[in-house]
């Protein structure tokens, strides 16, 4: 277990869509975001967009002191649903490219690629049950009990909000002691049977559930995020935490221009050097990484959505039809007028 991560970005990130949630939930309490931003030594840079990179150790320290000025045990649960809430859009997603729950499981991003660095999250088999484990890498007591109930609270919303018929918890194995007051707990996971000091935590539902039908939902989403979206739960296993984050900033920064790898490096709180040598590590170069998203896209745009060539040359950050036209023949070997849309 990893008790006292080293300073600095390369003992792990988070998306800062979880600190944002925390530092929302703390000031429905009344505690000052400036006095927990500077307790936590988080920078107001970090936090200028929800899929930037936060170091997993300002985090801590951020739970922590959330923890010590509020009189509340339950944040993290609290956290969860505020998750749940902003991010609904990835529900609607997957609802879309789902027809059982079974298949949400399937298509689901990696895990890495939504929460960070914190731990690990997954589906078991055990008999006529399916589990979602949860391992984090803090043993700090505080920590743990936090991210156990975020990451619990956010996963049973989500799962519940999918299907037609409700999912029934038949369990809830938790790892931290069982606290004096249990109410909220019960509160949120209904009548099911709570379970503490176990040596690993998780939630547990029938394997039937498996089976049931997702909702087909009709919510639009905006064609920029639905990109995001898309290169977030694309299927590709040789693509790690890292490098997904980073197509994924790369998606969302195409239609204001070309991204730079200074522009990149900075939304993800890294220098432009550091950038390059994580990526080094993984034998692909920025140049490389740039060109397979908008290749990907491109063919999404003018296939799938019927863009023209014009619109499509804008959305991924070319400044003229006839750049994004020599960059698409390099690519398929034909024009991009040959693969539009009739």
């Amino acid at each position: 277990m990893l008790t006292a991560p080293g300073e600095g970005l390369d003992a792990g990130t988070v998306p800062a869509r979880i600190p944002m949630a925390l530092l929302q939930v703390a000031q429905s309490h009344g505690v000052s975001r400036a006095r927990l931003m500077a307790g936590s030594r988080l920078r107001a840079d970090w936090l200028m967009h929800e899929n930037a990179c936060v170091p997993v150790t300002n985090l801590y320290r951020l739970i922590r002191c959330a923890r010590d000025e509020v009189d509340n045990d339950n944040l993290g649960l609290h956290v969860g649903r505020v998750l749940h809430i902003n991010h609904r859009d990835e529900i609607c997603y997957v609802s879309r490219i789902s027809c059982t729950l079974r298949e949400v499981f399937r298509n689901f991003p990696p895990v890495s690629r939504v929460i960070g660095e914190l731990g690990k999250l997954g589906m078991v088999r055990r008999g006529a049950e399916y589990h979602i484990v949860w391992e984090p890498v803090e043993s700090d007591p505080v920590v743990n009990r936090f991210l156990t109930d975020m990451l619990f609270s956010y996963s049973a919303m989500n799962l519940n909000t999918l299907c037609y018929r409700p999912l029934k918890i038949l369990g809830l194995m938790l790892s931290y002691p069982r606290p004096d007051d249990i109410s909220e707990l019960v509160s949120s996971y209904g009548s099911s049977r709570l379970a503490f000091s176990q040596p690993i935590s998780a939630i547990r539902y029938s394997v039937e559930t498996l089976d049931y039908r997702v909702v087909d939902t009709s919510v639009n989403i905006h064609d920029s995020r639905l990109a995001w979206l898309q290169e977030v739960f694309r299927s590709d296993q040789q693509t790690d935490a890292f490098t997904g984050r980073l197509k994924q900033t790369i998606t969302l920064t195409l239609p204001v221009g070309q991204p730079t790898v200074g522009k990149i490096a900075a939304r993800h709180n890294l220098s432009r050097r550091t950038l390059q040598r994580k990526l080094q590590e993984r034998n692909t170069t920025f140049r490389e990484l740039l060109e397979g998203v908008r290749r990907d896209l491109a063919l999404h745009y003018l296939q799938d959505k019927g863009l023209s060539v014009k619109c499509t040359a804008l959305a991924l950050g070319y400044s003229c039809p006839e750049a994004f036209t020599h960059a698409f023949k390099a690519w398929y070997g034909k024009p991009p007028q040959a693969v539009c849309r009739r």
